[in-house]
């Protein structure tokens, strides 16, 4: 190996230096996360310090060969070091603590976008190639605090009338309603349809819509029903809230559309569209409140062994 003037070996050697990362998932927007960064060194090895950094990514893209566009954006990058200044042997473990924004969005996966979290560690290691390692984090959003639900009712000129038991919806929730169809223009059977919008932002602004998971019931109208016919079906507990993260966002909403023979009448006019919130937080009349951006907010964290 070439030798500089100081007779040092100037080919980095690879360092013997294992890391894992030990934390509760998935991780909830709002609270503390208490994390352990444990490191393993079956030969005395000297470590300076060790940096971690989280770090959140959206993306998306559609199309494919020549025709696929994509996009990606970090939105977050937070980090914090471990001073070390020690040669370490064996195992050593190092507990962190900070905590997490409000407002970060949840964790997703669609088709065409993603929205996902890795924390990542480097050592630096005199003389050594400095060994990194990286973890996938799933993080879950609460959704907005504060929305008080109130009873909620759409109607179109020609007399259709959408009515519904209330506007904001927690996880596991029953969404109830009602639909009145004027007699002369009446329908069998409409389709209820809660779904996830997805938008796709792309470098200029412009929003391009898909749609994940979808929710239905079909409904049989009877023009003579009081109030209209009723219809209700319960959500999963595990649906994600709204979000908007980087070039990605989320939300719900619930439409209406005729049905047809079995088929669904493919005309826009007859469909019924309004945004529906929901949220795992217990439902209080405190009005909504943003927490300040994230930025570029640094990790709060005290790493000690």
């Amino acid at each position: 190996a070439f030798r500089g003037r100081s007779g040092r070996n100037t080919i980095r050697r690879m360092s013997k230096l294992e890391a894992n990362l030990r934390v509760a998932q998935p991780l909830v927007s709002g609270q503390a996360v208490e994390a352990v960064l444990e490191l393993s060194a079956p030969n005395p090895v000297e470590v300076e310090y060790v940096d971690v950094l989280l770090e959140g990514k959206s993306g998306w893209h559609t199309g494919s060969g020549k025709q696929r566009r994509s996009r990606s954006e970090t939105f977050l990058r937070a980090s914090a070091r471990v001073d070390l200044n020690k040669t370490l042997t064996g195992a050593h473990a190092y507990k962190f603590s900070f905590p997490f924004a409000e407002i970060l969005p949840p964790s997703f996966t669609h088709s065409n976008a993603y929205v996902s979290y890795v924390m990542r560690a480097t050592a630096s290691i005199p003389w050594a190639l400095d060994p990194h390692w990286s973890w996938p984090l799933t993080v879950d959003a609460p959704g907005p605090t504060g929305l008080r639900p109130t009873p909620q009712v759409f109607r179109r000129p020609d007399g259709v009338e959408l009515s519904l038991e209330r506007n904001v919806l927690g996880r596991g929730d029953i969404l109830r309603g009602r639909i009145a169809w004027p007699l002369a223009d009446a329908p069998r059977e409409v389709q209820v349809v809660l779904r996830e919008v997805v938008g796709l932002v792309s470098i200029t602004g412009s929003v391009r819509q898909r749609f994940g998971l979808c929710l239905a019931v079909t409904v049989a109208i009877d023009p003579h029903a009081a109030g209209g016919s009723a219809f209700e079906f319960r959500l999963p507990r595990h649906l994600t809230v709204a979000f908007q993260a980087g070039c990605v966002q989320m939300h719900w909403e619930l439409c209406v559309q005729r049905v047809e023979a079995g088929l669904l009448w493919d005309s826009r006019s007859d469909e019924f569209k309004t945004p529906i919130a929901i949220s795992s937080a217990p439902v209080t009349a405190v009005p909504l409140q943003l927490a300040p951006p994230v930025g570029d907010a640094r990790l709060l964290g005290i790493a000690r062994e």
